[in-house]
């Protein structure tokens, strides 16, 4: 019933205009907020939390003790929320909002409803939403205790997107808009920007689905560590089949290469990226990887500007050709993180160390070879320029040794001790992820590649701790 309930609020969210059904920024605002704490919900006392939250939800009955209750809860549970990045929320402000809204028949409250009553076999979704194959439409609900041919298109939304609740973005030319790698922009109908990149003729059909299946499960570790500040990747699909793989935008994201450098640690989050990446072994963590974003606090607080990453995709596609991950095994070596956490107080030349093993990063000095050829290939269109010179990688390494740096360093690393601790409920997490794309594309075999890169990081991590 839970994934019914959250596509219902997705399908609230991607309500189409031009139905002249609008629901106006208050109304989207609450939905987001509803998702965001259906997430927050753990699944101890058998849901607890999940079916207190929706009754009372139905009810217009939250409250602002069980909202601070399912986020203290979320909090011990992935440990997301570091005083750094996070401000106080305002727990009776939310229960206020979600309690406030309409009850028309397309209003977020009816559609979370039905999504409940359909657990007895009844579906009733407003047509407007566009009913998926073998939905019967409104106003005909049926009862039946079979519930596969009946919701076989009920799926994790953040696993896979359907294309055709995405709009296409043109160019100034009325042509969509592409980058160098063939990644389309799309936008959903509330302006959240999907890039999009389509497996092609050209590719070997099965290998890159395997490779997009495992980009979707690595994006998920990222988003395990980092929350919402890690992108989401996502199967693409066009009448069930995957066709692709995107990854949904961060918001008002801007690209470290492009940040003004009056401006580039301005804000939080640079280096528990860094250290992330190092555990996770991502080896193309170069300037447009990384940047500027909104952090959006619920509640109806301000955004907040903090660091953000993006692309996850090079760990999945060069696994098998590294020797199935035996090269990045030995490029990112454990043991500089187990001397880093054996620390009392983490040292910043350590800290610092880490960057040598990397192939791009903020502090990485590029070879002059090396940048050259870039700024060749960029010259002629042939790809992005990621490289940096001497002087860039010295201001940034200058910068690791100040004291605001040493404190986020600090915070990161308090925080990753904190995380090691509850592995096994990743695990499980990761289980679903596994359980939530096989629905999907049906032959387990299509996971090996993914499941294969998550435990090897799992067991990478374990060795870091002991």
């Amino acid at each position: 019933m839970k994934y019914l309930v959250i596509r219902a609020v997705q399908l609230y969210l991607n309500n189409d205009k031009k139905n002249s059904i609008w629901h106006g920024a208050k109304g989207n605002d609450r939905a987001r907020l509803l998702l965001n704490f259906i997430g927050k919900c753990g699944s101890e006392d058998n849901g607890r939390d999940y079916n207190q939250l929706i009754k009372s939800y139905l009810d217009k009955m939250v409250t602002g003790d069980l909202i601070k209750r399912i986020e203290d809860k979320y909090v011990i549970r992935k440990c997301s929320k570091v005083s750094v990045f996070i401000p106080t929320l305002d727990f009776k402000s939310i229960a206020k909002s979600l309690n406030t809204g309409a009850d028309r028949v397309y209003s977020l409250r009816t559609l979370v409803a039905n999504a409940c009553n359909a657990k007895m076999g009844v579906v009733d979704l407003p047509c407007f939403f566009g009913a998926p194959a073998g939905i019967t439409p409104p106003n005909t609900p049926i009862t039946t205790p079979h519930r596969e041919p009946l919701y076989n298109n009920f799926y994790n939304p953040d696993i896979a997107i359907p294309l055709n609740i995405l709009k296409k973005v043109p160019d100034k030319n009325g042509k969509i808009s592409k980058s160098a790698h063939e990644v389309e922009q799309y936008k959903s109908l509330n302006g959240e920007l999907y890039f999009v990149k389509r497996i092609t003729p050209e590719d070997n059909r099965e290998e890159q689905e395997n490779i997009n299946i495992a980009e979707v499960i690595y994006s998920h570790i990222w988003r395990w560590f980092l929350g919402e500040r890690a992108s989401m990747s996502l199967l693409v699909l066009e009448e069930e089949n995957v066709i692709g793989i995107c990854s949904k935008g961060l918001s008002n994201f801007q690209e470290y290469a492009c940040v003004t450098s009056d401006k580039k640690y301005r804000y939080p989050g640079l280096f528990s990226i860094i250290f992330y990446a190092y555990i996770l072994m991502e080896n193309d963590l170069h300037t447009k990887n990384i940047g500027i974003m909104d952090m959006v606090i619920p509640g109806g607080l301000p955004n907040q500007k903090v660091y953000g990453k993006i692309d996850h995709d090079y760990i999945a596609s060069k696994w098998k050709s590294h020797a199935d991950g035996d090269d990045f095994s030995k490029t990112f070596d454990s043991e500089l993180v187990k001397s880093l956490l054996n620390d009392d107080v983490p040292q910043p030349s350590k800290f610092l160390g880490l960057l040598d093993k990397f192939r791009f990063s903020p502090g990485t000095i590029n070879s002059a070879p090396l940048r050259f050829g870039h700024s060749a290939r960029s010259a002629v269109g042939a790809g992005s320029k990621t490289t940096i010179n001497y002087n860039k990688a010295i201001a940034f390494m200058a910068h690791a040794s100040s004291g605001a740096a040493h404190y986020e360093i600090c915070k990161t690393i308090d925080d990753f001790k904190i995380k090691i601790h509850t592995l096994n409920k990743l695990l499980l997490y990761m289980t679903q992820v596994k359980n939530d794309i096989k629905y999907i594309v049906k032959d387990e075999k299509r996971l090996n590649l993914g499941m294969h890169i998550a435990y090897e990081l799992f067991d990478r991590i374990d060795n870091v701790v002991h």
